[in-house]
């Protein structure tokens, strides 16, 4: 779309919906994960994503030539469709998006922006007890910053801006709401909504959506746990023309919580948590017809939903260096030493710490895995213990781990790639020894590969090489190497002049490790 487009066309609509849903399908599970409120049940993702199907699903089967009859299509199924008290309070902002467009075919900035706050006061006004720092939060704000853009303004822009904002508000949304704060997470209905801001952007963009190829989830399980007030969820409609939303809300106030009650045509959709579902019942049908949709108890989802497999992963690291590398690619704790390798009881502690049961032990060193050996068999969680016997192989493993995957799918993606990895260390001999092939005197530089010494020399560069040339085979694209505590930044720039010079059709990639005792450890795949 070129940037200085203004007005959205019915067909592009209908890809910003379409793009919406799609979305909300990839992120799901993640939006499931931060789910701790107002019940944490794990369902925000999965519900929201259902309310948008249905909207698109009408789409495929009702074309509509004009934007007013399309927005009203929308909201008239998201609302049919909802799902859960995120997938209600959308429905809601569709409904008064529509509402604002009743007769209107041009969806330019002006009635664009009209529609967004119609809908964030319609979504508002549907629940009984608005909630700060939910969905209805991020809504409002993307309804107060439509109102500072000038109807001049592109529609790339204009979205952009809308996004950011939407981004902004849900990173606070712990800060208004202690249930966030205390699970460490934001919003789950604020994070659907900031995806459908993005879709709506991309599309606009003329761009393909990014999905997330691995987005970690947090590990809610014993984080956060408390009581349920209200047992059950109940989903459903009462058939009635004359049947006022206001009215059954009031009647049903004193039965629960989580009420957002909306009217579609001749029906009123209602979603309540309650403990009394007969009762709820008994007060709707004297308004009208009442046709359950769905009836759900939560005690048995929050239990099945923080009980879930969550695999952690445990780790050692010889320098801070690694343990930074280590924490950045996945890893839930890691243990790091200097010259005490970790002994079976930090072992165990680390493990029975973490917020995650089975474990994944990586040890990195052959000298630690009989370790974490006996300290799997002591600990009161499942541990494996992938037996890696470097830092580059445990930094591969931990690559390869994903956690939407099995423990036994994992420990399978992780065993595959170990032996695909060639590893390295320099350091410097503290006496004097004869191999099979070397006189080695005190303070020379040796270079090990498969536990034996490859390489000898007075200078550091020399023996890299050395054991580089040894290491390194045709078959390999990429070269990591590692600097330890001993090895200055001014000393690596001279290095890596020399090892590109040697390898120049390999990728280079280098890191400080913060190792001890090697003063460089490398990696060859």
């Amino acid at each position: 779309m070129s940037d200085q487009h203004t007005e959205i066309s019915p067909y592009l609509f209908k890809e910003m919906i379409t793009a919406a849903y799609q979305l909300l399908e990839a992120e799901k599970e993640y939006i499931n994960s931060l789910n701790v409120f107002p019940v944490p049940d794990g369902d925000t993702g999965t519900n929201m994503t259902l309310t948008m199907k249905a909207a698109v699903d009408a789409l495929d089967k009702h074309p509509c030539s004009n934007i007013s009859e399309l927005s009203e299509l929308v909201a008239d199924h998201c609302i049919l469709g909802a799902r859960g008290n995120s997938g209600m309070i959308l429905a809601n902002f569709f409904k008064g998006f529509a509402k604002s467009l009743k007769f209107i075919d041009k969806l330019d900035i002006n009635s664009l922006a009209r529609a967004i706050v119609e809908g964030a006061q319609t979504a508002y006004q549907a629940v009984r007890n608005p909630v700060e720092g939910t969905i209805l939060t991020v809504m409002n704000a993307v309804a107060k910053k439509v109102k500072e853009f000038s109807p001049k303004e592109s529609l790339i822009s204009f979205f952009e801006k809308l996004l950011e904002t939407a981004i902004q508000v849900q990173k606070r949304t712990p800060e208004l709401l202690p249930q966030l704060k205390k699970a460490g997470v934001v919003d789950a209905g604020g994070e659907g909504f900031v995806n459908i801001l993005k879709a709506f952007t991309f599309v606009i963009k003329g761009k393909k959506i990014e999905f997330s190829k691995r987005k970690k989830a947090p590990k809610l399980a014993s984080v956060f746990y408390e009581p349920l007030n209200y047992k059950f969820s109940l989903e459903f409609f009462i058939e009635g023309e004359s049947t006022r939303p206001e009215e059954v809300s009031s009647a049903l106030s004193n039965l629960g919580n989580s009420l957002v009650v909306t009217k579609v045509k001749d029906r009123v959709r209602v979603h309540i948590h309650t403990n009394s579902p007969e009762q709820v019942k008994e007060v709707s049908s004297s308004f009208g017809k009442f046709v359950l949709v769905c009836k759900d108890d939560m005690s048995v989802q929050q239990k099945d939903f923080l009980q879930q497999e969550s695999i952690g992963v445990v780790t050692t690291s010889p320098g801070e260096g690694f343990t930074e590398i280590l924490f950045e690619n996945g890893a839930d704790a890691v243990i790091t030493y200097s010259k005490s390798k970790p002994s079976v009881k930090e072992l165990v502690e680390t493990c029975e710490k973490l917020n995650s049961n089975p474990i994944i032990l990586l040890p990195n060193d052959p000298d630690i895995i009989p370790t974490a050996i006996e300290a799997a068999n002591l600990s009161s969680k499942k541990i494996e213990v992938l037996p890696t016997k470097s830092i580059p192989e445990g930094i591969s493993a931990l690559l390869s781990f994903n956690r939407e995957c099995s423990l036994s799918e994992n420990l399978n993606l992780m065993k595959e790639i170990i032996p695909q990895v060639k590893s390295g260390r320099i350091s410097k001999a503290i006496r004097q020894m004869k191999t099979r092939d070397f006189t080695i005197k005190k303070g020379d530089f040796i270079g090990i590969f498969n536990n034996e010494i490859y390489a000898k020399g007075k200078k550091l560069e020399e023996v890299l090489i050395k054991l580089l040339s040894k290491m390194v085979s045709p078959e390999n694209e990429v070269i990591l190497i590692y600097r330890g505590k001993d090895i200055k930044e001014k000393k690596m720039e001279k290095l890596k002049n020399i090892i590109e010079s040697n390898f120049p059709d390999k990728e280079i990639q280098y890191y400080y490790g913060g190792q001890f005792f090697y003063h460089i450890i490398v990696g060859v795949f």
